[in-house]
């Protein structure tokens, strides 16, 4: 399934997931999550701060799906993430003479979890392959208790659409 996240910040996402049912209700699915979240602040004595990152999720989770009815289902999940970010920063104005650039990069291991809907057309599409709609909302932590950047308190509402074989 490939579709679009709406983040914490209200940044937009890019979102694919890939999955295969383990047994019965149990399907085993990993998802990549793009973003890039920008941050600009000042520092009170008239400096600015502007910051860019570019971001990246890997996840692998066992997904748990209770269906309500032929098409329509309730699915819960939880798994590992490995979080990757680019970041850029500079600093402008206030006590410095010249701007000064920072750039790094940093990433971790942690955990998500999430929960949604999903529609499933009864008739095929193509070959056997039928229409996939979902609609959920996920989070995703660090472990190390220090969340970096793109990890938050607050969901990633995603909408998919893709193909079931």
């Amino acid at each position: 399934m490939m579709g679009v996240g709406i983040n914490g910040d209200n940044s937009r996402s890019a979102l694919l997931t890939v999955g295969a049912e383990i047994y019965k209700e149990w399907s085993l699915e990993s998802s990549m999550v793009f973003f890039t979240e920008d941050y600009k602040s000042e520092d009170g004595n008239g400096g600015k701060v502007k910051t860019d990152s570019d971001v990246f999720f890997f996840t692998l989770a066992p997904v748990y799906t209770y269906s309500l009815t032929q098409n329509f289902d309730v699915y819960g999940k939880a798994g590992l993430q490995i979080r990757r970010a680019n970041t850029k920063t500079v600093f402008s104005g206030g006590d410095l003479k010249k701007d000064q650039k920072h750039t790094g990069t940093g990433s971790d291991i942690g955990y998500t979890y999430g929960f949604g809907i999903q529609y499933t057309t009864t008739q095929p599409i193509f070959a056997d392959s039928r229409l996939r709609v979902r609609a959920g909302a996920d989070w995703h932590k660090g472990f190390n208790g220090n969340d970096g950047v793109g990890t938050t308190d607050k969901p990633v509402f995603g909408f998919q659409a893709g193909l079931t074989f």
